[in-house]
C-alpha cells in the first residue's frame, strides 16, 4: 500500500475531520506539521505538480497575513511560493498525498476519492 501523508495543523476542524476519517479507514498517516516551518520549496512544488494547480489556488488569500502583505501585488507563481515559505499558514489544508496523487481535504470527503 502506498504510503499516505496529511499537510496539518491541530487547530484546523478540516484537518482534524480529515484525520477521523484516516482512522475509521484505518489509514496510518505520516503527519507533516507544515506550520512548524520545515517545509521546503521543493515540497510545496511538489504538492502542486501532484495536486495539478497553481501556486495561487493553494494560497489562501482569507488569511490576515495575505490581506496585509500580498493582497494588493501582482504575484508570479514563485512569488506565491515563496509567501507560503515564509508564511506557512497561507497554505490550504489539508492536503492528502498518496503516490502521485493529492487532493485538498475541503470538504474532508474530498480525500475519499484518493484512499
Amino acid at each position: 500500500m502506498e504510503e499516505v501523508s496529511i499537510f496539518f495543523n491541530s487547530e484546523c476542524q478540516k484537518c482534524n475531520s480529515v484525520m477521523e476519517i484516516l482512522k475509521q479507514k484505518k489509514i496510518q498517516a505520516k503527519v507533516i506539521n507544515y506550520l512548524d516551518g520545515n517545509i521546503t520549496e521543493e515540497d510545496i512544488k511538489t504538492v502542486l505538480a501532484k495536486l495539478k494547480i497553481s501556486a495561487e489556488k493553494l494560497v489562501r488569500k482569507t488569511e490576515h497575513v495575505f490581506k496585509e502583505n500580498f493582497a494588493d501585488k501582482k504575484m508570479t507563481d514563485e512569488d506565491y511560493i515563496q509567501a507560503m515559505l515564509k508564511y506557512p499558514i497561507l497554505i490550504q489544508r489539508p492536503i492528502i498525498v498518496k503516490g502521485n496523487q493529492a487532493i485538498i481535504g475541503r470538504p474532508p470527503e474530498y480525500v475519499l476519492d484518493i484512499l
